[in-house]
């Protein structure tokens, strides 16, 4: 572990060390077995999200698009892109 994940971890654990109603961490992760033991034991609850099926994946990809390319332009006055005569399709082997 580097000098600086130590000085992390560290920090965390002193300021984590009795519990609090002011505030609330979350911790998320897609490998939660690579978090330190310690930082595992102040963690009251824990729920597990499943990886999104091909349909969420779709609607997030979809939601992206139109957030970030369609109306983005809208919101601050850059450039505008077009996006008329796109389709929206779904190809299953590249949402895996």
């Amino acid at each position: 572990m580097s000098e600086d994940m130590r000085n992390a971890l560290n920090a965390f654990l002193y300021r984590t060390g009795e519990s609090n109603k002011r505030f609330m961490i979350i911790l998320a992760s897609n490998q939660p077995e690579q978090l330190d033991w310690a930082i595992n034991d102040r963690v009251d609850e824990l729920v597990q999200f499943p990886v999104p099926g091909l349909d969420e994946r779709f609607r997030i990809i979809k939601q992206y698009f139109n957030q970030h390319i369609v109306d983005h332009s809208k919101l601050t006055g850059a450039k505008t892109i077009s996006a008329e005569g796109i389709e929206y399709v779904k190809i299953d082997h590249l949402l895996i």
